[in-house]
């Protein structure tokens, strides 16, 4: 088994495209956010912790020269989704297009 490289292959990008990442202030989540971001996308990163934790994710993101932003967002409830979903369409908040990611599926 190889190790995943860390850049861009076959001229892949997601530049133009918004990543929103459930579950992704650590682990194998914030693994998916981390390589999103490395191909250019804008990621979105939702998921519980410490506030020092999802600083951290935040800014190891972010360290990939891409934008980042975070919601708390419970994903058990449709108006704090709803919520998630108005601050990705905002006008003028670059969160226009969206490709949606998850690191576990729902029931």
């Amino acid at each position: 088994m190889t190790a995943m490289t860390t850049t861009p292959v076959n001229g892949l990008t997601l530049k133009n495209r918004v990543a929103v990442v459930t579950g992704s202030t650590s682990g194998i989540g914030l693994g998916v956010a981390r390589t999103l971001a490395t191909y250019g996308a804008a990621v979105l990163l939702n998921g519980f912790g410490s506030k020092a934790a999802i600083d951290t994710a935040i800014a190891d993101v972010a360290a990939r020269g891409t934008a980042v932003a975070y919601s708390a967002a419970d994903m058990s409830k449709p108006g704090e989704i709803a919520a998630m979903a108005r601050m990705l369409s905002r006008d003028g908040s670059g969160w226009r297009r969206c490709a949606w990611a998850a690191d576990r599926a729902s029931p």
